[in-house]
């Protein structure tokens, strides 16, 4: 017995489906907005400073809670169909001769399961999709995650929950990061970055990539720098109501001396009044 395991975004996929996903369903200004503010989150999460589930849940809830998960769903669907371009179709070639064989196929993915599924509708049920799973309560969405994100060792316990005889089958499995790097390892056969036919393909990725770091690169410094003038205005500020303090305190001392300092000679001019007297 083979099981097939692919990974999705970037191995079955040329683009990343939850960035893409956010854009689709809520246009490129308030993705872009929206990506914006959780900039400093992104960049700590990219330095290792700042889980990756929980900055990607943050991003999440900020989209899409409070949504209904009827219409949800219809914006996964209407995705899968519209975005089916971004598919790599040597990737689907090999999902179709695996289950002509007769094996089983799995797709493990750190993406939402509601968008996931629906790319892989005309395999029907042949095909198990483990994905991260969003919490739906009263058929609204609440913004957080039902399961953890399916990234790094989580990828292998779903397959062994879904396959637990692991000795009883050949695994080959397919990855493009290194949060498939467990499942990669694990496998009997394991393809890294596959499906990458053609040349001008990844010069477009390189291409792509390359600008999106530049900006984003210009963008974390842009906020470094604001978030560095506002810590020195700020800073400034409170040294300066320090310093006003402490004028005013040593006015206070000083009038207070030149009151004693009156009232000792007030005091010692009558003594000696009183003596001449």
């Amino acid at each position: 017995m083979k099981v097939y395991a692919f990974d999705f975004d970037g191995t079955l996929t040329k683009k990343d489906t939850f960035v893409e996903f956010i854009e689709f369903s809520k246009g490129f200004g308030k993705a872009f907005w929206g990506f914006f503010l959780f900039s400093p989150i992104l960049v700590l999460m990219k330095l290792r400073l700042y889980p990756n589930w929980k900055a990607k849940q943050r991003v999440f809830s900020w989209f899409f809670k409070g949504m209904e998960i009827d219409e949800f769903n219809r914006l996964c669907k209407d995705f899968a169909t519209e975005k089916q371009g971004i598919m790599r179709q040597s990737g689907l070639e090999t999902v179709r001769k695996a289950l002509n064989e007769g094996d089983s196929v799995i797709i493990i993915t750190a993406s939402i399961e509601n968008w996931v599924k629906p790319f892989f509708e005309e395999f029907g049920d042949k095909i198990r999709v483990e994905g991260t799973q969003i919490d739906v309560r009263l058929g609204t969405i609440t913004g957080q995650f039902l399961t953890k994100n399916c990234y790094g060792k989580e990828k292998m316990k779903r397959l062994k929950s879904a396959f637990p005889y692991r000795e009883a089958y050949e695994l080959i499995a397919f990855g493009d990061s290194k949060g498939d790097r467990y499942l990669l390892k694990e496998a009997d056969k394991s393809y890294y970055k596959p499906f990458r036919g053609r040349k001008n393909e990844n010069y477009g990725e390189i291409v792509r990539f390359g600008i999106v770091g530049v900006l984003a690169t210009a963008l974390q410094y842009g906020i470094y720098l604001l978030l560095i003038k506002w810590l020195i205005f700020h800073l400034l500020v409170e040294i300066s109501t320090i310093i006003k303090k402490t004028i005013l305190s040593l006015h206070c001392l000083n009038f207070f001396y030149s009151c004693i300092i009156i009232h000792i000679r007030t005091f010692n001019l009558h003594i000696n009044t009183g003596s001449d007297s």
